[in-house]
C-alpha cells in the first residue's frame, strides 16, 4: 500500500514537473517568437528602400531656372517620359557659379517620376587659370556637393575640372596638374559618401585619345577616383 502511494506522489510529481516544462518551454518559444517579430518589424520599418540606379542613361540638361519652377519642371519631366528618357542634368549654380537652392520637393518630384536626377557643379570656370585656387573657391564647391547631396539628387556631376587649355599656368609639371586634378575628385567623393551618391566628371572628349595633355586630366587615373566618367565629345564641321 506504501508503494503504492509513493509510486502515486512520484507520478503526480513528474505530471506537476512535466507540465512546469512544457509550460516553460512554450513560454520561452513564445517569448522568443514574439522577440524576433518585433525586431522584424523594427528592421523593416528602419529600412528604406535601396535606391536603383539607371543601368543605362537616357538623359538630358536643364539649367537653374527651370528646376527652380516646379509647374516649369513638371512639363520638361512629362516631355522626358515620353521620349523614355530617365536621368536629367541640373545646373545647381547660376551663370556667375553661385550656388542655388534647389527646392528639396522639386529633387522629390523627379524621383517620384522614375527620372534620376544629376546635379551638375562647375568647378573652375574656362578652366583653372590660377594656381593655386583662389581662397574659398575649393571649399564652395565641396558645400555645394554636399548640398545636391543633402536634398536628393543621385549623382554629382563635376565639369571644368581641370586647368585652362591655353597653358597660362605655367611652373607646374604634367604630373603635379594630374595629382591636383585627381585629388580634388578624390576628395569631393569622400565629402559625398554618406549620401549613396555617385560621383561623375566631365572630360574633354580628346582625353581618352591622347596623353600628356596639359589640363591634367587622364582616363586611367580618374578611373579610380569617380564613379561615372563623361567625355564631351563636341561635333565639328570639316572646312575645305
Amino acid at each position: 500500500m506504501k508503494n503504492i502511494y509513493l509510486m502515486g506522489v512520484l507520478g503526480a510529481l513528474l505530471l506537476v514537473i512535466g507540465a512546469s516544462v512544457f509550460v516553460h518551454q512554450k513560454f520561452v518559444k513564445t517569448t522568443a517568437y514574439c522577440a524576433s517579430s518585433t525586431r522584424g518589424i523594427q528592421e523593416k520599418e528602419k529600412k528604406e528602400p535601396e535606391y536603383q540606379f539607371p543601368e543605362f542613361y537616357r538623359g538630358f540638361y536643364l539649367t537653374v531656372r527651370p528646376a527652380l519652377n516646379l509647374e516649369e519642371l513638371k512639363v520638361w519631366v512629362e516631355r522626358a517620359k515620353r521620349a523614355n528618357m530617365n536621368s536629367i542634368v541640373i545646373d545647381v549654380q547660376n551663370l556667375r557659379q553661385q550656388r542655388v537652392s534647389i527646392p528639396k520637393e522639386n529633387i522629390q518630384y523627379l524621383l517620384d517620376n522614375g527620372m534620376h536626377p544629376i546635379a551638375r557643379i562647375v568647378i573652375f570656370p574656362d578652366g583653372l587659370k590660377v594656381f593655386p585656387p583662389p581662397d574659398g573657391l575649393l571649399q564652395d564647391r565641396y558645400d555645394a556637393a554636399i548640398e545636391a547631396a543633402r536634398i536628393g539628387f543621385k549623382e554629382i556631376q563635376f565639369d571644368y575640372i581641370r586647368f585652362n587649355d591655353s597653358n597660362i599656368v605655367k611652373n607646374i609639371t604634367l604630373e603635379q596638374r594630374y595629382a591636383f586634378v585627381e585629388g580634388i575628385l578624390s576628395t569631393l567623393r569622400e565629402k559625398v559618401k554618406d549620401y549613396n551618391v555617385r560621383t561623375a566628371a566631365d572630360i574633354f572628349g580628346r582625353i581618352p585619345f591622347n596623353r600628356g595633355d596639359i589640363i591634367g586630366q587622364r582616363m586611367e587615373s580618374l578611373d579610380p577616383v569617380v564613379d561615372v566618367i563623361c567625355p564631351m565629345a563636341y561635333p565639328f564641321r570639316r572646312t575645305k
